[in-house]
């Protein structure tokens, strides 16, 4: 007998991933920008800063085997 069998957890795409956590920002301007082409290593690199009110601007770097896991691995805050 073959059953199947479900995720313990739904599946999340890597893109709401990176967007659920540029929400969880407090309030203020969210930029990120593609960098790879100043890059050497050949992987995707996310250039990303956040600027609130009241909040000094906080930058990080995410890299990833794509674009959205790369935005996914920008540690703001």
């Amino acid at each position: 007998m073959t059953r199947a069998v479900e995720p313990r957890t739904p599946t999340t795409s890597v893109r709401s991933v990176a967007d659920r956590l540029a929400d969880a920002l407090p309030a203020g301007e969210v930029d990120d920008f593609d960098v790879s082409g100043l890059d050497r290593l050949g992987v995707p690199v996310i250039s990303a800063d956040h600027l609130g009110a009241g909040w000094p601007r906080a930058a990080a770097v995410g890299y990833g085997a794509t674009v959205e896991q790369a935005r996914t691995a920008r540690p703001l805050g």
